[in-house]
């Protein structure tokens, strides 16, 4: 067998026709095998101390590795994107599809965040510096404890 033909039996692509989110497993269906579907298979993903837990959505486009002849033993790598790419280069993080967004910015080195809500649920919050702020409130605030006013510094 040649290098191309085992790269074709190692590496297929195919379409996610089941997701199983909280194990982490896809099952992908193979036109081009009369429709042939896989067995569950799990969904590589970034490990260490930051996990995610992005999964490819059914109809995407899948790269799957095999270990074997069959189409039970391997693992999906992930999804190949059909759509154009909203960051630029300089730009990293995740756009939702409801057009929510969280991202890092290099060039200005500043963390933009769009959301409808944005809910923060800690015991402690902390602002170390902040050179210059305008805060507007639209709505109601509630504050819990005092506000406390502080000349400005000379400086």
């Amino acid at each position: 067998m040649d290098a191309k033909n085992l790269a074709q039996q190692i590496f297929k692509t195919g379409i996610c026709s089941s997701v199983d989110p909280v194990n982490g497993f896809v099952r992908v269906t193979f036109p081009d095998r009369d429709n042939i579907v896989s067995d569950s298979l799990p969904v590589i993903t970034k490990g260490g101390w930051a996990r995610g837990n992005a999964m490819p959505e059914e109809g995407e486009q899948v790269v799957c590795l095999f270990l074997g002849n069959g189409l039970s033993d391997g693992v999906c790598l992930g999804a190949i994107p059909e759509y154009e790419f909203e960051l630029t280069a300089d730009q990293w993080g995740v756009v939702f599809d409801d057009d929510n967004s969280v991202y890092y910015d290099r060039t200005d080195q500043s963390v933009h965040v769009k959301a409808k809500k944005v809910v923060i649920d800690a015991e402690e919050v902390v602002l170390e510096t902040i050179k210059q702020a305008s805060i507007k409130v639209y709505g109601d605030l509630t504050v819990y404890g005092k506000i406390k006013e502080e000349p400005p510094v000379k400086g």
